[in-house]
């Protein structure tokens, strides 16, 4: 799932049906894997949270991952002193990584 071998499919049609017939938010758990095209439809039929947390745990840790491989000695993630270059990839590279697969 998380290398997008597989896609999971929701049925929007059913999914504006619940959400027609219970008249409140609906939340999609599980929503990691969700094929893109299908998570932007299930919002459109209803869903108001959509829980996707797999990938930006994988974005998040390759973005961590490749800030520590380009400073592999650093290891205080901030910078205690403005006149120095600034540490804080490790923090900004990670939230980096996240934007990239926001749907």
């Amino acid at each position: 799932m998380v290398r997008g071998e597989t896609e999971k499919r929701l049925d929007c049609a059913r999914i504006a049906e619940i959400r027609q017939a219970a008249g409140t938010f609906l939340t999609l758990h599980g929503g990691s894997g969700t094929n893109a095209a299908d998570l932007r439809a299930a919002v459109r039929a209803g869903i108001t949270i959509a829980h996707v947390n797999t990938e930006l745990r994988v974005a998040w840790r390759r973005g961590l991952d490749g800030a520590l491989s380009r400073k592999p000695d650093e290891v205080v993630p901030y910078s205690d002193d403005d006149r120095r270059e600034s540490s804080l990839l490790h923090i900004t590279s990670a939230p980096d990584a996240n934007k990239e697969i926001a749907v």
